[in-house]
């Protein structure tokens, strides 16, 4: 299937996603009052061709400085459509496999929608608490990883019934 995402790591492979982009908006947001400046003194100088002012800090560490700002401003753009995505589907109770199942299927019906996204979501992270902002296991799950709540079943004989198992 080549999906590493499964119950025993989607918890974890979320937390990292949002660790990573708070901090590249941290690291952007306090780098600001100093990136500011530095980007003005080079464009400064690229535009008119100057003597580049080297008073302040060593050019290597301004250069460097610039270099990871941008860096940092590129891991939060990278972050925001991944986490999007992944995040919406974890609130609908579904990984990527699922989702493209659903898909194929072209079905409406999630069988493990709980009916909420706080619901939906307990599935993943455990009864909700402190422990859904910290990288440990639920310290409450409402799932041992291998039977899970189901959603509602759908009526049998339903058009929803017959295009899941005829397709």
């Amino acid at each position: 299937i080549d999906n590493c995402v499964g119950f025993g790591n989607h918890k974890y492979f979320l937390l990292v996603g949002v660790y990573a982009w708070m901090l590249s908006v941290f690291s952007v947001a306090s780098s600001l009052p100093e990136l500011i400046p530095l980007l003005g003194k080079f464009s400064f100088w690229c535009i008119s061709g100057g003597e580049l002012d080297v008073s302040g800090w060593p050019l290597f560490c301004e250069l460097y400085f610039i270099v990871a700002s941008a860096l940092a401003i590129q891991l939060g753009l990278s972050l925001t459509p991944m986490l999007q995505l992944f995040g919406v589907l974890a609130m609908r109770n579904l990984t990527k496999v699922e989702d493209a199942m659903l898909d194929k299927t072209r079905s409406d019906y999630n069988p493990y929608d709980q009916g909420s996204a706080v619901e939906n979501l307990a599935q993943v992270f455990g009864t909700p608490g402190l422990d859904w902002l910290l990288p440990t296991p639920p310290w409450r799950p409402v799932s041992d990883g291998i039977c899970f709540a189901g959603a509602t079943p759908y009526e049998p004989g339903s058009p929803v019934e017959e295009q899941v198992y005829n397709d």
